[in-house]
C-alpha cells in the first residue's frame, strides 16, 4: 500500500497511526539488531559499516521520494471554507512547508525526550549495550 500525503482528513486519520507504527517497529528492530545481534554477527567495525550503509540507502530513498511528493503537491494559499454549527468559517489552507516545520519541531522535541528518558533509565538500569538496546 503506497503512502502519500492524504488530501482529506479521514485518510489522514487512518494512515498516520500506520506510519507511526511502522516507524516505531523499525526503530525497535534497528535498536535490537544494533545492540544484540550485529556485534556478534559482524563485529563492531562491521556493525558500524552496516549502519552507515543502511543510513545512506535510506537517505537516497527518502530524497528521491521527496521529489515525487513535492511535484505532486503544490503549495496553495487558497481559502478553505468550513461550516460548523451553521456558521461559515474561512481560513487559509495550511501550507506543506508549515507541516514540515511542525514535524521538524515535533521530531526535535521527541528526540530530546528520548535522550532524557535514556539518561533517567541509566540511573536504575545496568550501564551496558544490552540494557540500552532493550530499553
Amino acid at each position: 500500500m503506497p503512502f502519500t500525503l492524504p488530501g482529506d482528513s479521514q485518510k489522514l486519520r487512518r494512515e498516520t497511526p500506520i506510519l507511526y507504527g511502522i516507524n516505531t517497529l523499525g526503530g525497535m528492530i534497528g535498536a535490537g539488531c544494533a545492540g544484540l545481534f550485529f556485534p556478534l554477527w559482524l563485529g563492531v567495525r562491521g556493525s558500524f559499516i552496516a549502519a552507515i550503509c543502511i543510513n545512506l540507502i535510506l537517505t537516497v530513498v527518502c530524497v528521491t521520494m521527496s521529489f515525487f511528493i513535492k511535484s505532486k503537491y503544490e503549495e496553495s494559499t487558497e481559502d478553505v471554507i468550513y461550516s460548523h454549527a451553521g456558521q461559515t468559517l474561512r481560513s487559509k489552507r495550511l501550507l506543506p512547508r508549515h507541516l514540515f516545520t511542525f514535524a521538524a519541531f515535533s521530531g526535535i522535541g521527541t528526540l530530546a525526550l528520548e535522550v532524557l528518558w535514556t539518561r533517567m533509565f541509566s540511573l536504575v538500569l545496568q550501564n551496558s549495550v544490552y540494557g540500552l538496546a532493550l530499553l
